[in-house]
């Protein structure tokens, strides 16, 4: 499957990743490349499929980041969240959120420091696992991986290889939305997306992996990641994205809706 927004997202944003964030080119590749190794040796199931596509093609989405608003979002959009009709997709820590509700979501979008363990592990026996990997992963990457299932695939902020693909995006939410996008929703719910200066409990890198950003430049990584949502939002007029965060701010092109409003509008 091609994904050209994920070229347009690098020439886009990845110089600026340098620049401001202090990314580094080397370690990424050195990342991409020890995960391209790893699923060689697992051999995962094929994910992008018509199967995946016919779980989201026209259907109304939730995409759900680990912000301060998930449990509030969660809470008051359970009674849409539980139907079948509505697929869930959830960004990294907001799994364990999902999960705890008996919301079990059929994609996973992770660089594997914040959900736990044992849920990666499940979804990657059960359902899809999309693992992403940048220059701080590389320890998990070889600690976690051969732990998974074979339903996984993986992703980069960088160029492209065989086995691993950059579909655009920074951080682990707005990266759920380039690459549900690739299979044409009706609309994209955006729950727990608060892009601010608070971290959410459920988006906190666990103790021992490692992966811990600077607080000093989190909000800064956080502000990027919503210019990079509102970038995916203006090259996708056919997509109608809903914001329903709580707590959270302005995204452009997303309307902001009401938990209230939703409900009517969906039930």
């Amino acid at each position: 499957m091609d994904f050209p927004l994920g070229l347009e997202w690098y020439d886009a944003f990845y110089d600026e990743l340098q620049t401001r964030l202090g990314y580094s080119h080397k370690r990424d590749l050195e990342s991409r490349d020890e995960l391209s190794r790893l699923l060689k040796i697992k051999n995962p199931i094929q994910l992008f499929d018509e199967k995946l596509r016919y779980r989201f093609e026209k259907k109304v989405v939730f995409l759900c980041g680990a912000g301060p608003s998930l449990t509030e979002d969660i809470k008051n959009l359970y009674p849409l969240m539980r139907k079948a009709q509505y697929p869930v997709i959830a960004a990294d820590g907001a799994a364990d959120a999902l999960t705890q509700a008996k919301i079990f979501p059929p994609v996973i979008v992770s660089d594997l420091d914040s959900a736990s363990e044992e849920m990666l592990i499940t979804q990657s026996e059960e359902r899809a696992l999309f693992v992403h990997a940048h220059g701080d992963n590389i320890l998990l990457l070889k600690k976690l991986v051969p732990k998974l299932g074979r339903r996984l695939s993986g992703t980069t902020q960088v160029e492209s290889t065989t086995n691993v693909v950059n579909v655009g995006g920074l951080t682990d939410g707005d990266r759920s939305c380039f690459l549900v996008s690739v299979f044409s929703p009706q609309a994209i719910v955006l729950a727990g997306m608060d892009f601010g200066k608070v971290e959410g409990e459920y988006s906190k890198a666990r103790h021992n992996s490692g992966n811990v950003f600077p607080k000093n430049q989190r909000h800064l990584k956080l502000n990027i990641g919503r210019r990079s949502l509102e970038f995916l939002i203006k090259r996708k007029p056919k997509i109608r994205f809903l914001n329903v965060t709580a707590f959270g701010g302005e995204i452009t092109g997303a309307k902001k809706i009401s938990h209230e409003e939703l409900i009517r509008e969906l039930s």
